[in-house]
């Protein structure tokens, strides 16, 4: 007796990550902050995400962007990239997610880093200890900004994709 199974594939914006920790539902998060302004109607977001303990005893902590190389601008809403961002909390560093152009997400990187490094101290973030995580197809603009020489204080970048999209995008 043989039966089969169909399994439906996620839905990105709803599908929550599968490992979750304790620590993750203790994270806090401040959401639409403004970051960049291009038009009347272009505004910028960014979420940032705290460890439980960071209201208590405020420190500089490393931070971790996760990179929007798409350009959607829900981004910071999928429920992946916000249990992505709890987890990171809940191992005592900031993460921050961000809205992007479609047709200039390396700017609003570019953009987001800036407004980050200048607000560090008010966000507590420090500034030299930056990671970059980038997945599927917004490695090109993730592996972009980790490789670009101006942008030393990146200490860490994970970059996960297939070989053919970084090439599709002109990246080797």
């Amino acid at each position: 007796f043989l039966t089969t199974t169909a399994f439906a594939q996620p839905d990105p914006p709803t599908a929550p990550m599968v490992y979750h920790e304790p620590a993750m539902d203790k994270a806090t998060s401040k959401k639409g902050i403004p970051f960049k302004t291009h038009h009347p109607d272009t505004v910028l977001r960014y979420d940032i995400y705290y460890p439980a303990e960071q209201a208590k005893n405020p420190r500089s902590l490393p931070v971790v962007i996760f990179i929007n190389g798409v350009g959607v601008p829900g981004l910071p809403q999928w429920k992946i990239y916000q249990d992505w961002a709890s987890l990171i909390a809940a191992r005592g560093m900031i993460a921050v997610t961000h809205q992007s152009r479609s047709d200039k997400t390396a700017a609003d990187v570019a953009e987001l880093l800036d407004y980050l490094r200048k607000n560090a101290q008010s966000l507590s973030i420090d500034k030299e200890k930056i990671g970059l995580w980038a997945c599927s197809a917004n490695t090109p603009t993730g592996w972009l900004t980790a490789d670009n020489p101006e942008n030393s204080f990146i200490r860490a970048a994970a970059i996960y994709t297939l070989v053919e999209t970084c090439k599709l995008n002109g990246v080797d």
